[in-house]
């Protein structure tokens, strides 16, 4: 696996932090999903399940930085509990504490990503093709 590939593999850390477990009580009271996607997270998104959400991308080295494909996943999976469209998700990410748990980012205050971003990413997503 080359140092590219492993810098967009994403795994939320184990264990939870002192903030993440008052998070994680709070959001079991009534949205235990929340709590279930960040403990199963490596589950979910395992090495070789990230390795082949990698495969939709081509390397050129060109662009921004991309999002690791694994959290863009988690988001969509987030999108689909919540019913929330694209720019929602994206300042929920900054503003709800139960997509940081879940998102690895409790405390952050930056978008983890644009509008954008999901937009392709879904697109790649429903791709038949891969990039060259």
């Amino acid at each position: 696996m080359s140092n590219t590939n492993e810098s967009l593999l994403w795994f939320v850390p184990e264990g939870l932090t002192v903030a993440e477990q008052r998070v994680a009580a709070r959001a079991a009271k009534g949205r235990k999903l929340f709590v279930f996607l960040r403990d199963c997270q490596r589950a979910l998104f395992d090495e070789a399940f990230q390795q082949e959400l990698l495969g939709m991308y081509r390397q050129t080295g060109a662009g921004k930085p991309p999002v690791a494909p694994a959290r863009m996943a988690m988001v969509t999976l987030l999108q689909a509990y919540t019913g929330v469209g694209d720019q929602e998700a994206v300042e929920l990410t900054v503003d709800s504490k139960r997509w940081q748990l879940v998102l690895g980012c409790l405390g952050g205050d930056e978008a983890l990503f644009a509008q954008s971003t999901l937009y392709d990413f879904r697109m790649r997503l429903l791709s038949p093709r891969r990039p060259s």
